[in-house]
């Protein structure tokens, strides 16, 4: 039976996201899945290293990113992450960000400016086996990924919850984007 591994960092504000998750994957019968933590030490300083707590050597590895940490932090916090699963020799790093930091950066709207969603996707691309996040900013910041990246949209199923749950609310709804990408 094959072994799943989901890594959370257990102090992250997101960690519940992670949970529930594993909770909902361990009720399934057709393989194995573990729920570990990441640590993340902090030096006097303010630098931080960050430790995989188990073994995933060879292992199917899914990395869920908490999105909670300001910018700087989320993707410092990322890079490192990604390292220390790539030294720990898994067979793949799937990440999984409920959130992707940067994505409203997706072009070069002025001179000597850098387009930072590609920055992010490149990095990633370079740990990570394939990705997965909800509802970015633009889908053309799929083709900035080198590796598989999937974009699933919230839209959807919001709808038909609402549907099922205020049924009454469509009768009079307006939906307001504050731009562009944002419909």
């Amino acid at each position: 039976m094959e072994e799943i591994i989901l890594i959370a960092d257990s102090k992250g504000k997101g960690y519940g996201f992670a949970k529930g998750i594993y909770e909902y994957l361990r009720q399934k019968k057709d393989f194995s899945v573990r729920l570990i933590d990441i640590e993340v030490s902090k030096f006097r300083d303010g630098e931080f290293k960050v430790r995989i707590n188990e073994n995933v050597r060879r292992k199917k590895c899914f990395l869920i990113f908490d999105s909670n940490e300001e910018p700087c932090k989320w993707l410092t916090e990322l890079i490192f992450t990604l390292e220390a699963m790539t030294f720990s020799s898994p067979e793949e790093i799937n990440i999984i960000l409920p959130y992707t930091r940067f994505a409203r950066q997706d072009r070069k709207e002025a001179s000597r400016v850098s387009v930072n969603s590609k920055a992010v996707a490149d990095i990633i691309s370079l740990y990570a086996t394939r990705g997965m996040t909800v509802d970015l900013h633009t889908p053309q910041i799929q083709e900035y990924f080198s590796i598989p990246f999937d974009n699933l949209y919230s839209f959807p199923s919001l709808i038909n919850f609402l549907r099922k749950k205020y049924p009454e609310i469509f009768d009079n709804l307006v939906i307001v984007s504050p731009d562009l990408g944002g419909g």
